[in-house]
């Protein structure tokens, strides 16, 4: 089982509803996991991101077997894959986040594609 970071750099200055996410600093909008692994969602300091909420895309593969959940006493989130998942698959997920110093709430649809 491998652990992933998802890091929430910040908001897409050419379109501020969408996010700009990296994995090991490559900026990629789409994560590439194992079933068993785990997932953190990590806002970046200086993202200008206030928070966020992860949720299932009820029309996609939930691959996930925990979670995705936010951790205690922090902004940050985790999940699970589900290690026993039927592979190969997919799953559109839902980041709602609030830019700093704002009330609006946007969307971001990043992708989880699980393979062995």
């Amino acid at each position: 089982m491998a652990n992933h970071k998802i890091v929430i750099e910040g908001i897409d200055p050419n379109d501020p509803t969408k996010l700009i996410l990296s994995v090991k600093k490559k900026f990629t909008n789409k994560l590439k996991v194992k079933p068993g692994d785990k997932v953190l969602w990590k806002i970046g300091k200086y993202s200008d991101v206030a928070s966020i909420s992860i949720e299932e895309n009820p029309s996609s593969t939930n691959v996930f077997s925990k979670g995705p959940k936010e951790i205690k006493k922090s902004k940050n989130w985790n999940g699970t894959v589900d290690p026993k998942i039927t592979v190969p698959c997919e799953e559109i997920y839902s980041i709602k986040f609030k830019p700093s110093g704002s009330k609006e709430i946007y969307r971001h649809d990043p992708k989880i594609r699980v393979n062995n």
